[in-house]
């Protein structure tokens, strides 16, 4: 640290570490339930306490990090006198401060709840007891149907925090048929 007059300087040495990416529980619950020819089963998965660095502010908060990039709809609501209580920075295409270097600006609480999976299937069986058919079932199946996110996390996904790649919603229709 270097002292010049009353004013103190920060140096490398002053950082600290920051965040815990290690959540403080993982949980799930996976459920089937069925009525008469009707199923459904579906399986829960969520991330309880884990912190997470949302690389995608970098893209959508400073506009001097990628000059000519296509900003977030966040950067609408960035610092100007007017709006002084804005916690996103004021818009500049010049990177006075190294805003690109990694802070607790972009660490954020990764907790969620997904809907991995859910399925809701039919028994034809019944029906199609003349055609000699011992089993017979119509489904329909989604994944990563849902997600309920940390209402501080500011990107799309917590489990994708970079968001280098989406996590596709999948649909499924199906049919099961034994002679």
């Amino acid at each position: 640290m270097v002292k010049i007059g009353t004013s103190i300087l920060l140096d490398p040495l002053d950082r600290d570490y920051i965040g815990n990416n290690a959540p403080d529980f993982i949980y799930g619950l996976n459920t089937s339930i069925s009525y008469k020819n009707f199923d459904l089963s579906f399986f829960l998965q969520g991330v309880q306490g884990a912190d997470v660095n949302n690389g995608y502010k970098y893209l959508t908060d400073f506009s001097s990090i990628a000059p000519g990039a296509n900003f977030g709809v966040r950067t609408l609501d960035a610092f100007t006198p007017q709006n002084s209580g804005s916690n996103i920075p004021a818009l500049t295409l010049v990177d006075r401060n190294n805003e690109g270097r990694f802070s607790t600006y972009f660490v954020e609480d990764g907790s969620y709840l997904k809907l991995r999976n859910i399925q809701l299937g039919y028994n034809l069986q019944n029906a199609l007891k003349k055609l000699k058919v011992q089993r017979a079932r119509v489904f329909v199946q989604a994944s990563n149907l849902l997600t309920i996110k940390s209402k501080s996390y500011t990107a799309t996904d917590p489990e994708n925090p970079g968001n280098a790649y989406p996590i596709p919603v999948i649909t499924t229709l199906g049919v099961n048929v034994s002679f």
